[in-house]
């Protein structure tokens, strides 16, 4: 299967309103389980990120670089 790299930065930009939307949530009634889903989604985010930069790393001949 391969992953549509705006498809993924959609999804990467709706984790992050997710978990600030969580993080204030946390913050402004204290709710400890808003702050581990905040932090779960920050760490889904990142994995998807590293997975869109991996993608990326390709050379003029669309061959993945080995790093």
């Amino acid at each position: 299967m391969r992953a549509n790299v705006a498809v993924l930065d959609e999804h990467i930009k709706f984790l992050r309103s997710q978990a600030d939307r969580l993080e204030k949530l946390a913050k402004e009634r204290s709710y400890r389980w808003a702050e581990v889903d905040a932090q779960k989604m920050r760490e889904v985010a990142q994995v998807l990120l590293e997975l869109r930069r991996d993608m990326q790393m390709t050379g003029m001949n669309g061959q993945r670089l080995e790093g």
